[in-house]
């Protein structure tokens, strides 16, 4: 369905993989209901805005890490 990507770990003997969500948005909305009861509890716009500045670099290191592993490959 596209909703997650598969990324092999490389180990001497077995074959482990790890498994993130593609989109930001449902990985942000997991990430504040795994972290902060998101969806139990109401959590201030302010908090959110907070905790979504501080998590922009990683989607953006994300994004960056997919666009140069693309362009690798087409070489």
């Amino acid at each position: 369905m596209g909703i997650l990507e598969r990324i092999q770990l490389f180990r001497k003997r077995k074959r482990i993989f790890r498994y993130r969500h593609l989109s930001p948005v449902i990985d942000f909305a997991h990430y504040l209901n795994a972290k902060y009861g998101f969806f139990e509890t109401e959590l201030p716009d302010e908090a959110v805005k907070r905790i979504l500045r501080e998590r922009i670099s990683h989607y953006v290191e994300k994004f960056f890490e997919r666009l140069l592993a693309k362009s690798a490959s087409k070489d």
